[in-house]
């Protein structure tokens, strides 16, 4: 362009200003804050009339992840006038979101330290015993540092915090990471476990890492017990390439275009732990992300959770990173919004091993619909809706702000 004559370049900019919306679109202009606006609030009242309603399912904790997500989207969207006519009783729905993650933590408290309790290995489903509490137990933690810092139920935020962090700590493998929580050889067998996930996943390490860092910072703890190691592992795991394989015993795994959203989940996990941006690992990572910001979506386990690792990320980085992102995802977003308010998963399935939340495995809608169905539909929901809110409803330490430091760390 800076080579283009001056009024060539204006007649173009004018020109493209008055594109259709379509024609926008197709070159990858964002929607409107309006058409954004319109999207949170109808999405606003699919969530308030779904999450609390959803039943538990046994062998997944995807309702406790759930609530604590729409708890965050709640503080959210608390403080601006354009959504809370949507919300009404939004005091009330915290207070339910509080209750019910209250009541899950003193659950896996108590469960997770007897090994009875405890699954023989890592991700297995079908069974009685405590499973992948640690994914749950992140996002709640992310909420209740957000709700101490909005003055929101503060106290006891503050209290369980402290429980959840120490419960996460307790769950930290032997090379720093994490994996779906805690397992014990006493434990339950299942005619339904699932064979070969290593100990720790580099997925998971991004949710907790974040979740853990964000705690310490919040109850202002000074011994940060674990980080040191959790950094470490984050930087034994990247690849040459900045790209993170799906844990860090694989080493070839450079062309899994699927680590994009674990890339930037550990981006934003390093940042949360204090880790300067400047890091050789972080500027790595972030390397990878701008050159494959197209994969952000189509992540594996779960794609709807790395597209909002890429939200996180890139809304950290600014710049050209959240730009880009806003006009690469936002738009499909808003498109993949049915007519109840709830979104589906914008995963096209174009690379080896991503899946697409919102059809299952094999291709098997909501994994057979049902209740499952009904809660992998919030689930995605309040995950589009809290990238959705990042700009405008100004989180305090979830994502970016101090949760991003730029000092200490190695």
């Amino acid at each position: 362009m800076q080579h283009l004559p001056r009024v060539l370049s204006i007649v173009l900019i004018l020109s493209f200003a008055v594109l259709p919306v379509a024609a926008r679109a197709q070159a990858g202009v964002g929607p409107t804050d309006e058409e954004r606006d319109q999207a949170v609030i109808r999405a606003l009242h699919y969530l308030q009339e779904k999450v609390t309603a959803l039943p538990d399912i046994g062998g997944s904790p995807r309702k406790q992840f759930t609530t604590a997500t729409w708890g965050l989207v709640l503080l959210l969207v608390q403080d601006e006038r354009k959504y809370k006519a949507a919300v009404p009783d939004a005091a009330e729905q915290l207070r339910k979101v509080m209750d019910y993650v209250t009541a899950y933590v003193a659950e896996v408290e108590r469960r997770s330290r007897d090994p009875k309790q405890l699954p023989s290995k890592p991700g297995m489903l079908g069974t009685n015993s405590i499973i992948q509490y640690n994914w749950p137990l992140g996002v709640t933690a992310l909420f209740l540092a957000e709700a101490h810092e909005r003055n929101v139920l503060k106290a006891e935020a503050k209290a369980l915090l402290a429980r959840v962090v120490t419960i996460l700590h307790e769950a930290q493998q032997e090379n720093g990471g994490w994996g779906h929580g805690l397992t014990s050889p006493q434990g339950e067998p299942s005619t339904f476990g699932i064979d070969g996930y290593p100990d720790t996943l580099v997925a998971a390490a991004d949710l907790v890492g974040a979740a853990v860092g964000v705690g310490y910072k919040v109850l202002k703890v000074k011994e940060k017990a674990g980080l040191e190691e959790a950094a470490q592992y984050f930087s034994t795991a990247q690849l040459d390439n900045g790209n993170f394989p799906y844990d860090p015993s694989q080493r070839s795994a450079q062309g899994d275009s699927t680590g994009a959203g674990r890339t930037a989940g550990a981006v934003f996990a390093l940042a949360a732990m204090g880790v300067r941006l400047d890091s050789p690992t972080i500027q790595k990572g972030a390397r990878y992300i701008q050159e494959n910001m197209a994969d952000l979506s189509e992540g594996h386990g779960s794609a709807a959770l790395n597209l909002l690792y890429g939200a996180l990320a890139c809304h950290l980085l600014q710049g050209e990173y959240w730009t880009g992102f806003e006009r690469k995802f936002f738009r499909p977003i808003l498109q993949h919004q049915m007519e109840d308010g709830s979104f589906e998963c914008i995963c096209e399935g174009r690379v080896f091993g991503s899946t697409n939340d919102s059809k299952g495995l094999a291709g098997m809608s909501g994994f057979g619909g049902g209740a499952f169905e009904d809660g992998t539909t919030a689930y995605v929901t309040a995950l589009h809706t809290w990238i959705l809110l990042l700009d405008s409803a100004k989180p305090k330490y979830v994502p970016g702000g101090k949760a991003g430091a730029t000092t200490g760390g190695k």
